[in-house]
């Protein structure tokens, strides 16, 4: 089996615009103070195309991740550009489209967890239901994450034994084993 050719370099990157201006090339590009490359600017067309693109992402409820993912692969727009403009642009599209406020929105997804709990529903949807009714009115008790000790403190540092699995098995069979009362006084 003979060996593989050697790769070729890469070709030398052109060195950064460090003017303070931007700079226009001999055919008529123009490169931004710090950047090595020209301006790539979308045309109106293209900009809608990925507007449309990223509201049918969010309209799927897709998650950012897939999102940028998807604009780079089909568009080749990193993601910051991608949050800053499109993904904005295409919120306010979907947000005129449904012609109403936020409020009105908020009272339209009360009316539909309301109409759950109240009809025909499977125990499952009703519970979810009425849970997130609970967090919307705030019926439930505040949550508290601390992340530091009394007073501000630092938390103290934990160390962990693990020897092997039989703390694994007795932890299993403990809360497999029916629960022990005990009565009296302590």
């Amino acid at each position: 089996m003979k060996p593989k050719p050697p790769k070729p370099p890469p070709p030398p990157k052109p060195p950064k615009n460090l003017t303070g201006k931007t700079i226009t090339t001999p055919d008529g590009k123009k490169i931004r103070n710090g950047n090595r490359y020209p301006v790539k600017r979308s045309t109106l067309e293209t900009q809608a195309k990925i507007i449309e693109r990223v509201a049918q992402l969010i309209v799927r409820r897709a998650t950012r991740t897939e999102i940028h993912e998807a604009v780079r692969e089909e568009f080749g727009i990193q993601y910051l550009q991608c949050d800053l403009t499109y993904v904005k642009r295409a919120q306010e599209m979907l947000r005129k489209q449904a012609n109403m406020t936020a409020d009105q929105a908020r009272h339209l997804g009360v009316n539909i967890l309301l109409d759950v709990v109240r009809g025909p529903s499977k125990p499952s949807d009703r519970i979810s239901a009425e849970s997130r009714l609970a967090d919307i009115f705030g019926y439930n008790a505040p949550r508290r994450t601390e992340l530091a000790g009394p007073g501000g403190t630092d938390l103290p540092a934990m160390v962990v034994q693990v020897v092997g699995t039989v703390a694994v098995q007795e932890r299993k069979q403990l809360a497999q084993a029916p629960l022990q009362i005990k009565e009296g006084k302590e």
